[in-house]
């Protein structure tokens, strides 16, 4: 009988210290990330045009980019090189585990540290983001485009092959041209649910930001050459300057 007794404390006692751990260690939750061009809060497509300050129609045709040392402030990072391809739609990323709580912004560059730009594409796997599945490395400079932005513009509004009309072609790409990125809103992770972050870039600012204006008519086309590599800067600058959280 008094086995039993002491038993069966035991068992009570064991009960009551495992849900006291369950109730101390909640699930974790999720962070997904999502990139979205927008004009006035409203969001912009690929293919869709748009009024500009310079000219009276733009259409972006093509967008990625790097992503380096994407970190969650109270956290760490949660990974070290990632691409945006609008084309592609690989436009939102998950992470998971994350303890649940607020956390007080995240951050990231937009582009590659000197070490990642010194990579070499045959040394990945296909897919991930540093290989030669995504056309970001340039063989003659043996380093990689930060930002591939490809579309065109009307002066006049209208998109009829008439001399006005022009190609945007603008390919940043050098060492110490990462940008940093701190979005300092507060992010609330919730036990076992996905929290969703929208990052809007905006589509005016992307072209009047820090670093200036830029006049498409006359600044539409970089390879970050000698010849036109202020142009490559100038908009990696209001690139990335042109980030928010929605």
């Amino acid at each position: 009988m008094k086995r039993a007794f002491i038993f069966s404390i035991f068992i009570i006692t064991a009960a009551t210290v495992f849900v006291s751990c369950k109730e101390d260690d909640p699930d974790p939750g999720k962070l997904q990330i999502t990139f979205e061009m927008a004009k006035d809060g409203q969001t912009v497509n690929l293919n869709e045009t748009f009024a500009n300050d310079s000219v009276a129609a733009v259409r972006i045709e093509n967008l990625k980019f790097y992503l380096s040392h994407i970190i969650l402030e109270d956290k760490g990072e949660l990974r070290d090189v990632e691409i945006v391809d609008f084309v592609q739609g690989r436009i939102a990323f998950t992470f998971d585990d994350i303890d649940a709580k607020t956390y007080s912004g995240l951050s990231f560059d937009v582009g590659l540290d000197n070490d990642q730009n010194a990579s070499y594409p045959p040394d990945f796997e296909t897919g991930t983001p540093l290989s030669a599945s995504w056309a970001m490395y340039w063989s003659w400079a043996m380093k990689y485009r930060f930002v591939i932005i490809e579309g065109r513009g009307a002066p006049d509004g209208t998109f009829d092959a008439s001399p006005d009309d022009f190609n945007l072609v603008i390919h940043p790409g050098m060492d110490g041209w990462n940008r940093a990125v701190n979005l300092s809103d507060d992010i609330v992770i919730k036990e076992g649910r996905t929290t969703s972050l929208t990052v809007q870039i905006d589509v005016d600012d992307m072209f009047n930001g820090p670093a200036g204006f830029m006049d498409l008519r006359l600044e539409n086309t970089s390879h970050t050459t000698p010849a036109d590599k202020d142009i490559a800067e100038k908009f990696m600058v209001n690139f990335a300057a042109a980030m928010s959280a929605k």
